[in-house]
């Protein structure tokens, strides 16, 4: 089942920051590289990563990650301009409001 919906900017821009920094933590199916995975490619453009696209189901995954990971995610993986600015339990508390939606 899919939803499909429109997130508020101030979210939106929360869960794909959550979406690269977790793509930076584990691989997305198959062992891919989520964002490759997630790109456009089109006869006339090709990128990188998906533009304004929150994958609900990679962002689940968030929700089994081990404290110390689940921290590192939210932390920015070391880097600070990566840093969500909540806490694990702020991410948690809002995947499982999203996670209702269905």
């Amino acid at each position: 089942m899919f939803l499909l919906g429109e997130i508020q900017t101030a979210e939106v821009d929360l869960l794909m920051n959550l979406q690269t920094n977790l793509s930076n933590a584990v691989k997305g199916l198959g062992g891919l590289d989520f964002l490759t995975y997630r790109a456009m490619s089109t006869p006339l453009d090709n990128s990188e990563e998906p533009m304004r696209f929150v994958d609900g189901n990679f962002i689940e995954t968030f929700l089994d990650l081990p404290n110390d990971i689940a921290n590192a995610v939210v932390q920015g993986n070391g880097k600070a301009v990566d840093n969500l600015g909540v806490s694990v339990q702020d991410v948690v508390d809002i995947l499982e409001t999203l996670k209702r939606l269905r």
